[in-house]
C-alpha cells in the first residue's frame, strides 16, 4: 500500500527484520476495516517491531503478523496484543518456536503426520498415493496458530482453550480438523486439488467450529506421549538441517574441488588430466580425420 511504501522511504536505515515486517503489513487482513486501515497498519507495525526487539532470538517470522493482527482486532490495544504475543511465544510454545529454521513448528507438524498415519491409515495412504505431505500442509496452522487458516471466531475460541490447556490443543485441533474433513479428502483424487484442499481445510467451515472444538477436546491426547514423538521428530529435523548446512558449507568453500591445502586434490588432478590430456586429444582428432 501507499502507507507501507511511505514507511519504507521515511526510515531508510531499517534493520532487515523491520524490512520484512513492513513487507507483510498490507498482507495481513487487508480487507479488515481496522487492520487494513492506516491506523491499523501502524499499530501492527508497532506490535511486531516491539516483539522483535523484546525477543531478538526470534525477531520476526511470517505468520506472527496474523497472530498479532488478530490479537489487535480482539484485544483493541497495542499493549494487550503485544503481551498476548509474548505470552504465547514465550510461555506456551517451546522456546524459539518461530526462529529462522522453524524446527519446533516443523516437529509439531510431523507429529500430526505420525498421528494420522497411526490412527487414520486410510487418509494417510490416500494422501501418500497422491504425494501430498501432511506435514507441509499443516505447518502454517502451527506457525500462525490457525489465525491465517480458520474463521476469526473459530480462532478466538481455539486461543481461549490454548491458554487454558496449552500447546497440546494445537495437535488436537489439527487432528480433528483433518478427520472432520475425511470424506472431502478421500473423494479428492487430483494431486493439485488435494494439496490445495489440505492447505485450506476449515477456511469455510466456520459454522462447524463448535463441533470441531468438541471433537478436539474429546481426544485428550496424552501430553507425555506426544512430547516423546515431538522430541524424536525434532532430533531428526535437527540432524537433517545440520547435514544440509554442512553440504552448503562444503559447496560454498569449494571443498568438493579443493584439497585440504586449498589446491585441487590429487584425485581430481588425475581425473582432470584424463579428460584434457593433450596426447589423448590429439589421438581423438587424428581418429576423426
Amino acid at each position: 500500500s501507499d502507507l507501507v511504501l511511505e514507511m519504507s522511504k521515511r526510515h531508510p536505515k531499517l534493520t532487515p527484520t523491520e524490512r520484512v515486517i513492513i513487507k507483510d503489513l498490507d498482507r495481513t487482513y487487508p480487507e479488515h476495516p481496522y487492520i487494513g486501515s492506516p491506523r491499523g497498519i501502524k499499530a501492527l507495525a508497532k506490535v511486531l517491531g516491539a516483539f522483535a526487539r523484546h525477543n531478538p532470538t526470534v525477531g520476526y517470522c511470517q505468520g506472527l503478523n496474523f497472530v498479532a493482527g488478530l490479537a489487535l482486532i480482539v484485544m483493541a490495544t497495542e499493549e494487550a496484543a503485544f503481551w498476548f504475543l509474548a505470552a504465547v511465544c514465550e510461555n506456551i510454545l517451546p522456546a524459539n518456536y518461530h526462529d529462522e529454521h522453524l524446527i519446533n513448528a516443523k516437529a509439531d507438524s510431523h507429529v500430526i503426520q505420525k498421528l494420522i498415519m497411526k490412527r487414520q491409515g486410510k487418509i494417510a495412504k490416500h494422501l501418500d498415493r497422491y504425494a501430498v505431505p501432511i506435514d507441509s500442509c499443516v505447518l502454517h496452522w502451527f506457525v500462525a496458530l490457525f489465525a491465517s487458516s480458520l474463521p476469526t471466531h473459530t480462532v478466538v475460541r481455539i486461543w481461549d482453550l490454548l491458554l487454558f490447556r496449552g500447546r497440546i490443543l494445537l495437535h488436537e485441533v489439527s487432528y480433528a480438523l483433518i478427520v472432520q474433513n475425511r470424506k472431502r479428502i478421500l473423494s479428492t483424487k487430483d494431486p493439485g486439488m488435494l494439496f490445495n484442499l489440505m492447505s485450506k481445510l476449515g477456511e469455510k467451515d466456520g459454522a462447524k467450529d463448535l463441533e470441531l472444538l468438541r471433537k478436539a477436546s474429546a481426544l485428550q491426547f496424552p501430553i507425555d506421549g506426544l512430547q516423546v514423538i515431538f522430541e524424536e521428530c525434532k532430533e531428526q529435523l535437527q540432524v537433517a538441517l545440520q547435514k544440509s548446512q554442512e553440504s552448503f558449507k562444503d559447496c560454498k568453500e569449494g571443498s568438493i574441488w579443493k584439497g585440504s591445502n586449498n589446491k585441487p586434490s590429487s584425485e581430481l588432478k588425475s581425473r582432470h588430466s584424463e579428460v584434457i590430456d593433450p596426447k589423448a586429444e590429439e589421438t581423438l582428432i587424428a581418429q576423426e580425420k
